[in-house]
């Protein structure tokens, strides 16, 4: 199955894989034991094809049974994190992907997602992450470029001034 679901998807045909694959999703179906790797990649081509049709919500199902079949890959919840922000479901994506790195907490790209949908459920669209680094337990440093629809009053800004002395680089 996996291999003709590659074969379908360098082809451009998602649909066709859905309808070999489909079945293989479907709750009971057989899968064999000691195969669950092999069963979580047919799952996450299932659900890049859905991603593909603009069938989210078919999409995190493939995604959440393949990560329940290897629930230790951190590329699943990865994959599961960027179906909800495709489905724009920014909230989910950020949590998600918290969770995901308190599992497993060097993971560069989670960092770049959970960044990203941060930036997202804040407004700011397209929102390009260019640098996401973990900072400690529940915090990471990110900068994110991108648009933003609503206005900012610059004049209601109010810059407080520091208080203690600047402290030059050597210090």
């Amino acid at each position: 199955l996996y291999a003709l679901s590659l074969t379908l998807f360098d082809r451009h045909e998602y649909r066709r894989m859905v309808e070999a694959l489909a079945p293989f999703a479907k709750p009971g179906a057989p899968r064999a034991r000691g195969r669950e790797s092999e069963g979580a990649m047919v799952l996450v081509q299932l659900g890049l094809a859905y991603q593909q049709l603009g069938e989210f919500d078919a999409a995190i199902d493939a995604f959440t049974q393949a990560r329940a079949l290897t629930p230790r890959d951190p590329d699943l919840d990865a994959y599961l994190v960027q179906a909800h922000l495709t489905a724009r479901r920014f909230d989910r994506a950020e949590a998600l992907a918290r969770e995901s790195l308190a599992r497993t907490p060097d993971q560069p790209r989670m960092e770049r997602l959970r960044a990203q949908a941060l930036a997202r459920s804040m407004g700011i669209d397209p929102a390009m992450v260019v640098h996401a680094r973990a900072m400690g337990e529940g915090f990471t440093f990110f900068v994110v470029y991108g648009r933003v629809n609503h206005l900012v009053d610059v004049d209601a800004v109010q810059v407080m001034e520091r208080e203690y002395p600047l402290l030059s680089a050597k210090e």
